[in-house]
């Protein structure tokens, strides 16, 4: 009998779903963010963290429909992803406490130093998304 990730995945390692939509969205992204930490999870229980990738025209999508709040601390960032989703995100540093469902959109920038004042990607560089579904249990 083959493992769970091998029913869902077929054996590629990532599960597959229509048009890269996560089966753990089940509410509105409530956030975008440049990383994410255990620490914005201030549970005394356990808890999971399920990570999906998902491409740029997607992450574009959740943010135009569910607007999420900016959590992007520093301003050239916060420029870059408001370019690449095309929907506005003021850098905005807060901390994040999140529970039970909470979802976020995360996006990773790979790629050289952002010189001051940058408004678009560097050559090289891209960003990878993700929705980070906190599971408290």
């Amino acid at each position: 009998m083959g493992s769970i990730c091998c029913i869902l995945c077929g054996g590629t390692g990532w599960p597959t779903y229509p048009r890269g939509i996560s089966p753990y969205r089940k509410q509105a992204v409530r956030y975008v963010a440049n990383s994410f930490s255990l620490g914005m999870v201030p549970s005394e229980r356990g808890f999971a963290v399920n990570v999906f990738p998902v491409s740029g025209e997607t992450a574009s999508r959740i943010a135009g429909e569910d607007r999420p709040e900016s959590a992007v601390g520093h301003i050239d960032t916060a420029r870059i992803f408001e370019q690449v989703l095309g929907v506005p995100v003021p850098a905005n540093r807060i901390s994040l406490s999140l529970g039970s469902g909470d979802t976020i959109l995360v996006g990773q920038y790979a790629g050289p130093r952002l010189p001051e004042g940058a408004t678009a990607l560097p050559e090289g560089a891209v960003i990878k998304w993700y929705l980070v579904t906190v599971v408290v249990g």
